[in-house]
């Protein structure tokens, strides 16, 4: 009964209003996990492209 209640948009207002908190939570969280990543992944690159770097030379003479 709950589920086919919940479509309704006043409990939509109220399940938002709740889930308001736990979802700017959730973001700001997210976004410092992305921003990691992010500069995980540069980090990684950099790293194989100084790697590569010397590797494609020898190669190329």
């Amino acid at each position: 009964m709950q589920t086919e209640v919940s479509l309704f948009p006043h409990d939509i207002a109220e399940t938002i209003r709740l889930s308001a908190a736990p979802a700017a939570l959730l973001a700001a969280i997210a976004a410092r996990f992305t921003t990691m990543i992010a500069l995980l992944l540069v980090g990684l690159v950099l790293l194989t492209m100084k790697i590569s770097r010397p590797r494609i030379g020898h190669l190329r003479h």
